[in-house]
């Protein structure tokens, strides 16, 4: 990221060419490289468990992720989503970026990467079952929840550019078999990424749940206590017994709030459970849910760019690329005061890396060591 020392440095890379997809480049190096203590920019999508996530992500990605019917999410969910030249070939990666932290065996690659050259080709479903299942193995986790996190990245023209991180959901009781930690590790998976911050916070909460008993949003107040980086999306609009609309356009306005959330509130019609046993589309339920809307009661309640799967794909967008511009130069200037003291500790051992040459029979000989160890 050279010469992106300010918010407006990046916002000119941002405006020019490649900005975009150096600046995400950037992030993703960083990430992938596993640099702890690093605050680095991130939009995570939490709620309690049956609160809409895995249908909601469903919509903004346009693809067809597990529900919780399919399977229980027992890892967070990364997806990386960037658009490419019109008329290039769409292609998908998974790959496992591991919780070197965590229990359990000796960690594969951090990079177990696949790559599909058609997401048509791929039952996404499964491959996460899978990535899952290998996680929790190795992670030696039984029906209980792992801090490695599975990664999506979704390539082509027709993407919107940003990223996304699905967490586990907030259990209230443990299921017969769930391991007695497992809400112990949802709370700490939580904890992890909403303390950051430079983590703003996908607040999921359904309308026929009292907005003050939303467990997420008193634990997004715990870490965000100015709101300046939560967007509550409230879900399943339709459940809400009539008469009670208003109650929820107010709420979606912000009128009958406490707090005032600088982002706003959203709102959105997602397919039931019913509609994904009866195989609706994406597309098709964004149809519907756009009708359902202007025959519903909140259509002169609420402004049209707080509702729909549409404008909540734009303002996501807009907002994590602002974001990005907000937060790079302090985590530029993160990375080197962490690049100053791993050369004071290295001159401190009397390991000298001024130079290429210096640097390589250093990585040399540290491969060297773990090679023996291993052997």
């Amino acid at each position: 990221m050279d010469g992106c020392n300010n918010k407006n440095d990046c916002r000119e890379q941002l405006l020019s060419g490649d900005g975009n997809t150096s600046i995400r480049d950037f992030i993703d190096i960083t990430r992938r490289n596993d640099i702890s203590d690093i605050d680095l920019p991130e939009l995570a999508v939490a709620g309690d468990t049956s609160s809409g996530k895995s249908s909601l992500l469903s919509a903004l990605t346009s693809i067809e992720l597990p529900s919780a019917a399919d399977i229980c999410t027992r890892c967070p969910t990364r997806i990386i989503m960037k658009t490419t030249e019109p008329g290039s070939e769409e292609y998908i990666r998974t790959r496992i970026h591991w919780d070197m932290k965590g229990q359990g065996k000796v960690k594969p690659e951090a990079n177990d990467l696949s790559t599909f050259k058609s997401v048509e080709k791929i039952n996404l479903n499964e491959r996460i079952a899978q990535l899952q299942k290998s996680i929790l193995e190795c992670d030696e986790i039984v029906n209980g929840v792992s801090h490695s996190v599975i990664e999506v990245e979704l390539c082509g023209p027709d993407y919107t550019d940003f990223t996304v991180i699905d967490l586990p959901g907030i259990v209230s009781t443990l299921g017969k078999n769930d391991a007695p930690d497992t809400g112990e590790r949802i709370d700490m998976l939580l904890q992890t990424n909403l303390k950051n911050p430079h983590c703003m916070i996908l607040a999921i909460m359904p309308a026929n749940v009292e907005f003050h008993n939303s467990q997420i949003l008193k634990r997004a107040l715990e870490f965000d206590k100015e709101t300046t980086r939560t967007l509550p999306v409230v879900t399943k609009p339709d459940l809400v017994d009539m008469g009670c609309e208003s109650k929820i356009a107010n709420l979606v306005n912000g009128v009958d709030t406490k707090e005032s959330y600088r982002l706003g509130f959203h709102m959105v019609r997602l397919r039931s459970q019913q509609d994904l046993n009866n195989g609706k589309s994406i597309q098709a339920s964004i149809v519907d849910e756009m009708d359902w809307f202007k025959r519903s009661a909140y259509h002169h309640k609420i402004s049209q760019d707080q509702f729909g799967i549409i404008q909540l794909r734009k303002k996501l967008a807009n907002i994590y690329m602002t974001h990005l511009i907000n937060t790079i130069p302090s985590v530029k200037a993160q990375l080197e005061e962490r690049l100053k003291q791993v050369s004071c500790d290295l001159q401190n051992l009397g390991i000298d890396t001024s130079t290429a040459d210096n640097r390589a029979h250093v990585k040399h000989e540290i491969l060297r060591a773990v090679e023996q160890e291993v052997n």
